[in-house]
């Protein structure tokens, strides 16, 4: 009997391998049909061996909404206004002015006639207006204001590598976290299925100790198996939980609900 258990534990296990292999073939070639026609809103962590990643493409343009690109984007629009306003200095340089008088005045004439000379005084209500224009420009900013405008114009190139840097790093770090989640999505189910069978295979183990068909040797073999088949299971499930956060922080796209 014991020899029995014995190759019935390794005829599981083979059968596993297979399975193993089986599923893994099975997730290279449909990964691309399920991402694109498979919606991914009712996906919850409770249930990350049947998750669905949504297409790479639609994360790497959700990366335009992400705070970090935003903020670049806000400052690339405040150069490009202070460029235009530097531009725009010389009409400063120019002076414009302008007068209006009205008003009643008194003029004062000398008369002569035979009876002899006299002052005749009148009063009239008059206008007067004027315009002027003048255009004045220091020395130093003649040569200087180019320099300014090819300085700013210099921030602005800054600004737009800036920009491409961070597209690019958050789009690695994408890829990255997407690659490692569908590695790990491909194996978690085949894992998920080895703790069944070891826990299965367990609780057969334990059921002929009781009754004498196994002894301490199988009984210890199948608890270290059963143990380091829920450890894997574990850690591939901890792994995929933290790429998917990365994603969903990375592109603010909600992948899994909590």
């Amino acid at each position: 009997m014991k020899s029995v258990c014995r190759n019935s534990i390794l005829f599981y296990f083979f059968l596993l391998f297979l399975g193993i292999n089986f599923h893994l073939n099975a997730q290279e070639n449909d990964s691309s049909t399920i991402i694109q026609t498979t919606d991914t809103t009712d996906q919850n962590a409770d249930n990350l061996e049947n998750l669905i990643l949504p297409p790479l493409s639609y994360l790497l343009e959700a990366i335009e909404n992400s705070p970090q690109i935003g903020y670049i984007k806000s400052t690339k629009t405040i150069e490009e206004l202070n460029l235009k306003s530097i531009k725009q200095e010389w009409l400063s340089y120019l002076h414009f002015s302008g007068n209006y008088n009205y008003g009643k005045g008194t003029s004062l004439s000398s008369n002569t006639s035979g009876a002899g000379s006299f002052l005749q005084y009148s009063d009239a209500l008059n206008s007067s207006y004027g315009i002027g224009a003048g255009f004045g420009l220091p020395i130093s900013d003649l040569f200087e204001h180019k320099n300014k405008i090819r300085k700013q114009s210099e921030r602005l190139k800054q600004v737009d590598y800036q920009l491409l840097m961070a597209k690019e790093e958050r789009k690695i770090k994408i890829i990255e976290a997407y690659t490692t989640a569908n590695q790990i999505i491909g194996t978690l189910k085949a894992k998920a299925e080895l703790v069944v069978i070891a826990t299965s295979m367990m609780k057969t183990i334990e059921t002929n100790f009781t009754t004498g068909n196994a002894d301490l040797v199988e009984l210890n073999t199948g608890k270290t198996a059963q143990s380091a088949a829920i450890s894997d299971y574990e850690s591939a499930k901890a792994e995929l939980t933290r790429s998917i956060l990365l994603l969903e922080m990375l592109t603010g796209v909600k992948i899994i609900n909590k």
